[in-house]
């Protein structure tokens, strides 16, 4: 006759409980993990996002916006707002005013005739409880490349997570930078050696 053989009842649970004891060293860092992934996502879609713009305003030799817009649709007038977790555009401000405006009378041609203002791209919203804070309404890149108002940090905060924020240092020259942990604690700083505070 053939025994059956299996776990015994103390086996499975001294098994249970390495799995839970592992568990709960692991978990910690794995959330820890997916919030930094969460957040260089989010960093490098802002950075690829002032590249557009900027390489915009010196190719097409007009005045580019980037900010949060306060109306969702595209095809009307709409102004920037300071809210940067709502989608934020890029579009070619042929007026030069901050507004996004479809169509405007063009002012190189005194007859009237109307030109539109080109919405370049897109971001989309953030979906979790993450923020954005900047504290302008808006950066404008002009035809040399430079930035004429709103020089500043773009700092993405995460929720929970203070510690794990990054942030984009704009400069009056056009150019920005990415936030890195210069001495190694495990907090990004800017390029001054200040800590990235989120309020």
């Amino acid at each position: 006759m053939n025994k059956l053989k299996g776990f015994t009842l103390i086996e499975l649970m001294v098994t249970i409980a390495i799995l839970a004891i592992v568990s709960a060293i692991a978990l910690p860092n794995l959330n820890e993990f997916l919030v930094r992934l969460r957040v260089d996502s989010q960093i490098s879609e802002l950075n690829r996002l002032l590249l557009t713009a900027r390489n915009t305003a010196i190719t097409s030799e007009q005045n580019v916006v980037v900010c949060p817009l306060a109306s969702r649709s595209v095809t009307r007038t709409s102004a920037c707002t300071t809210n940067w977790n709502n989608r934020i555009t890029v579009f070619v401000d042929a007026d030069n005013d901050g507004v996004f405006t479809p169509r405007v009378a063009d002012p190189n041609n005194p007859g009237g005739t109307i030109t539109s203002e080109r919405l370049v791209t897109i971001k989309t919203r953030l979906e979790t409880q993450d923020t954005i804070q900047f504290a302008g309404n808006r950066i404008t890149y002009t035809p040399t490349g430079r930035v004429i108002n709103n020089s500043g940090d773009i700092n993405y905060c995460p929720n929970g997570y203070n510690d794990l924020s990054r942030a984009i240092e704009i400069s009056l020259s056009g150019r920005f930078y990415r936030s890195s942990d210069t001495d190694n604690d495990g907090k990004d700083e800017l390029r001054n050696g200040s800590e990235i505070t989120c309020t």
